[in-house]
């Protein structure tokens, strides 16, 4: 029973196998028969002129097991849209399939003209402009075909680096000091190392907290992709606060060192009346900087008291100045500016004589 059931798996297989090969074999004969590039035959003409040979239309190449492989070519390097900096170098590679080898290369660029004839090369020193980059790949039988990019080649700018922040100036202990780089040119990425009296920072800091008073170097050096390496270095000097040394220095102010920092620009208005104008303060802030000196006696605002130089005594300011200059204050009440107490007995003395001289003429005139 198992012979009977094993022969019959391998007829079945063998009718399978036969069907398979039929229709390979009638495949063919549509393909050669319906194919261009194989012969026609006129049926009422068997001679051998007959027999016409038309050329494949298509540039294409068949392979032994009978597949099509046309001719494609591709520039895999450089890709994009890049940007290439003068004196390059630039590599240039072609990926190449199908069609007959061997193959001819040729790389063409619209500004310089041919600058390659192989599948893969390098260059250096292209033009600075855009190109169009034209690949042409040739195979044996004369079939061509083309790949163009656009490469765009800049000027090399030198590597140029500064800090910005600090500055050279004066800070003061307990300051925070940020850090803070200017990077051009060169060729990115970059690598930024700051260094602190040569001994270098942790690359996440970006500022430096209390430094100790004296003078400290800061030193930035960055390198580029190519290894080029440029240094920028400066000097702060950090003090204690309030040193007494009859400065206004960075930091200190009236109220931390009044010492340094009377009537000064300190970001502080002291509004002390020292004779100093401080110009941290508004004009009502501090009485040294109401009177601004223009021989106009500012109603309101300026007076013989707080601005003599614009306002004179005697004058009509709003301020009774209690002087005696010969001049009757018009801003004092009776009894305050002894000049006024002058001008009421005179007064009263011209009132007096004036009465004995109408009384003395009015017995004059009785008399006679």
């Amino acid at each position: 029973m198992r012979r009977i059931m094993t022969t019959g798996i391998e007829i079945v297989v063998m009718l399978l196998a036969l069907i398979y090969y039929a229709g390979g074999v009638c495949e063919r004969c549509h393909s050669y028969h319906s194919h261009p590039a194989y012969p026609e035959l006129d049926p009422d003409n068997t001679s051998h002129e007959n027999i016409k040979i038309t050329p494949d239309p298509l540039d294409e190449l068949v392979g032994d097991e009978g597949i099509t492989q046309k001719l494609t070519a591709s520039i895999i390097s450089p890709f994009g849209y890049p940007h290439i900096y003068e004196e390059g170098p630039i590599n240039f590679e072609a990926f190449v399939f199908g069609g007959t080898p061997p193959y001819r290369f040729e790389w063409v660029s619209n500004i310089d003209g041919v600058i390659g004839r192989d599948r893969e090369f390098t260059i250096k020193n292209l033009s600075v402009n855009t190109h169009e980059i034209t690949l042409k790949v040739r195979d044996s039988t004369g079939l061509e075909v083309r790949e163009d990019i656009s490469l765009v080649v800049i000027k090399k700018i030198p590597l140029t680096v500064s800090i910005l922040s600090p500055k050279n100036t004066t800070y003061l202990r307990g300051d925070f000091i940020n850090l803070i780089p200017s990077v051009y040119g060169g060729k990115k990425p970059y690598t930024l190392i700051w260094k602190l009296d040569g001994k270098e920072l942790d690359k996440d800091i970006t500022r430096i907290d209390n430094l100790s008073a004296g003078i400290h170097k800061i030193t930035l050096e960055v390198i580029d992709f190519e290894n080029i390496s440029v240094k920028d270095t400066i000097e702060v000097i950090v003090i204690e606060t309030c040193n007494k040394n009859g400065v206004c220095d960075h930091g200190e102010n009236y109220w931390n060192c009044p010492e340094d920092c009377s009537g000064s620009r300190d970001n502080y208005c002291d509004g002390i009346r020292d004779g100093i104008c401080d110009p941290d303060c508004h004009r009502e802030g501090d009485i040294d900087c109401i009177c601004n000196n223009d021989n106009i006696c500012e109603m309101g605002i300026e007076n013989y008291l707080n601005c003599p130089q614009d306002c004179a005594s005697g004058g009509e300011d709003g301020y009774c100045d209690k002087v005696e200059d010969g001049k009757c204050d018009p801003d004092c009440k009776s009894g305050e500016d002894p000049d006024c107490m002058k001008v009421e007995w005179l007064n009263y003395l011209i009132l007096l004589i004036s009465v004995i001289i109408l009384v003395a003429g009015y017995f004059k005139f009785i008399r006679k």
